[in-house]
């Protein structure tokens, strides 16, 4: 596998932080932006953090999917991965039982396991 740095793939014009693009910037173009009005944003458009559903919630939810898809397709199988808590949609053969498809992959979630491992020990590193 080829891998190539990613350095060749910004322009220098892109590489500029926002305040050297700004001073670079022609004088007319400089007073624009300084005389430029705020935005206006609706109360409605800023939404607050939901606080995530507990586990209990999750399952229920994930029996009830597996229930209504069961009527008309049991090669569909609804889950969440209990240590990363990842939705995991699995393409099951009916005659063999046989997974035939996993979203995300197992591959996927051994990545995402070690990168939250990894993060863990950053932390406890720094702590």
């Amino acid at each position: 596998m080829d891998i190539q740095s990613t350095s060749s793939l910004v322009t220098p014009a892109a590489a500029k932080s926002i305040s050297e693009r700004f001073h670079d910037a022609p004088p007319s173009d400089q007073a624009k932006v300084a005389s430029a009005e705020p935005v206006k944003v609706s109360p409605d458009a800023v939404q607050a953090l939901k606080p995530a559903p507990d586990s209990k919630d999750v399952k229920q939810a994930v029996e009830k999917l597996n229930q209504a898809v069961q009527g008309f397709s049991d090669s569909l199988q609804f889950s969440v991965e209990e240590e990363t808590k990842l939705p995991v949609v699995k393409l099951i053969d009916t005659k063999t039982k046989e997974v035939i498809r996993q979203f995300p992959s197992e591959e996927a979630i051994s990545i995402a396991k070690a990168i939250d491992r990894f993060q863990g020990l950053l932390i406890k590193d720094r702590a």
